[in-house]
């Protein structure tokens, strides 16, 4: 089974492929074109196309010379006999042709602009003389001329179009390829951006770690380096960068702590003194929107999301949780005021999704005060109402 489009491939191959198709009842089918303005001219046969899907090369190159004189002439259509062809190789004596002849012209030549060198393609079309073939008569007598008029300008026509149309969709399928091209190069340029400021984030967080390690060494009065190991450690930290001294500070301690060493010149510090769980942010787990009504829930989602991971943070330093420490520790900083503005216009919406989802926003529900305050105001209106 053949998977390509008609149009991707050669279009006087694709003609031969569906020949049958197109018109009922040939013998043979020749198509004799020039595919491209470096290539030399080209024929292939197709042979009982309602019973055969073979499709042949014909060798031409001693036929050139009769070939260039069958492609110049601007007439489009005409009837021939096989004798006057003068192309394949049993057929190389063309026979001078009487006007009583005519019936016997069964071949019709089709000829279509070659766009790489303003000469003809052409196309060879053995057909079936009955009149029956073509639904004009029901009878087996040959195809007259007036009728023959009718079957050229049709024949024309039908494989015309779909040259034009292959043509035309070939050239959407290269702009649209053209297109994906350009987006794939956009694409690979970015991830290389991309990985080139993840590298300038690792570095900065190398060199920052570093200051930090030297400014504790100054603090302490004691020499404190960073290991290899710690530094790869450190580069693939996801918090906030804010928290990074004390990140360093409690690695020091621990490492300290568990030195056998009373006196080490040098204290090293390595990757498995340094605890960056408790300051990175942990990925919540995502509230999907299955409706167009739980899209105005979205940017409160948002913001309980951001009070809760920002309580995380706190909590990881041992700091009580207040609006100003909750707020600090956000992703993105908020006041306290801010905060109580924000959750006195998401109100309703926060009492809504707490009851949608009783599992999230745990820290922020029990221990974070104004939320409480807006949870306890929410059950006295209630009650007072009940």
């Amino acid at each position: 089974m053949n998977y390509r489009y008609t149009f991707t491939g050669c279009d006087y191959e694709n003609i031969l492929q569906n020949a049958q198709f197109i018109v009922p009842g040939i013998n043979k089918i020749i198509a004799i074109y020039k595919p491209s303005v470096t290539d030399d001219i080209k024929a292939i046969m197709r042979v009982r196309p309602d019973k055969s899907e073979d499709i042949e090369p014909l060798l031409i190159i001693d036929r050139l010379d009769r070939i260039t004189k069958l492609r110049t002439p601007q007439k489009r259509f005409e009837w021939m006999a096989e004798h006057e062809i003068g192309i394949e190789k049993d057929r190389s004596i063309i026979e001078k042709t009487e006007i009583f002849d005519e019936l016997n012209k069964n071949i019709l030549l089709l000829r279509f602009k070659n766009e790489f060198d303003g000469l003809h393609d052409l196309l060879l079309i053995y057909l079936n003389p009955n009149q029956g073939n073509y639904g004009l008569s029901l009878s087996d007598k040959a195809v007259a001329s007036a009728q023959k008029s009718i079957i050229e300008y049709h024949m024309f026509n039908a494989f015309n179009s779909f040259l034009i149309i292959n043509r035309k969709n070939r050239e959407i399928q290269q702009r649209i390829n053209a297109d994906t091209q350009a987006i794939i190069q956009e694409n690979r340029k970015l991830a290389e951006k991309l990985k080139l400021l993840e590298n300038s984030n690792h570095e900065n967080l190398k060199n920052l770690a570093t200051k930090h390690c030297a400014d504790l060494s100054v603090k302490y009065k004691k020499k404190y380096l960073l290991s290899d190991l710690a530094f790869e450690k450190i580069k693939g930290f996801k918090g906030n960068i804010s928290h990074l001294y004390t990140i360093i500070k409690n690695a020091i301690a621990f490492a300290e702590n568990n030195s056998l060493q009373t006196h080490p010149d040098i204290h090293y510090i390595d990757d498995w003194h340094i605890n960056l769980t408790n300051f990175e942010v942990k990925e919540t787990e995502e509230i999907v929107v299955h409706s167009f009504s739980d899209q105005k829930y979205a940017n409160t989602i948002a913001l309980l999301d951001r009070l809760e991971n920002g309580a995380k943070i706190v909590l990881s330093k041992k700091e009580k949780l207040t609006g100003i420490n909750v707020g600090g520790a956000c992703n993105r900083p908020m006041k306290a005021p801010g905060i109580t503005d924000a959750l006195s216009n998401h109100r309703s919406k926060i009492l809504t999704l707490f009851q949608k989802y009783p599992d999230k926003w745990e820290i922020i529900r029990k221990e974070f005060t104004p939320i409480k305050n807006l949870v306890i105001s929410s059950l006295k209106n209630d009650q007072l109402s009940a």
